[in-house]
């Protein structure tokens, strides 16, 4: 039995080939290499998995960069696909303190 679209989106799978699609062409526009030593393919893959969970709850708190920037990139795409994603943890945390987000 196939899930309609709006169910499909909402799946793990589905959101992780997702962020892995976004990260090879990230690979592409920095010139990057995709043969990478294995510990490194494994710890992007789990950052990948991490930036996936972001999009199911408020973000990721993390420092790594490209973490935070495949996270809010999928968040994007996700939310163009039509899903509602909960907002980011900054932006509800602005909104507390009576600050603009955008």
């Amino acid at each position: 039995m196939e899930l309609p679209f709006k169910d499909r989106i909402m799946t793990f799978p589905y959101r992780l080939a997702l962020a892995q699609v976004l990260y090879l062409l990230e690979l592409v526009r920095r010139g990057g290499t995709i043969s990478k030593n294995v510990g490194k393919a494994r710890n992007d893959l789990i950052d990948n998995t991490f930036a996936v969970y972001g999009t199911y709850f408020n973000g990721v708190m993390s420092n790594d960069g490209r973490l935070k920037s495949l996270e809010t990139e999928l968040r994007l795409v996700l939310e163009y696909l039509g899903t509602d994603i909960p907002d980011h943890y900054l932006e509800g945390f602005l909104r507390q303190l009576g600050c603009d987000p955008a």
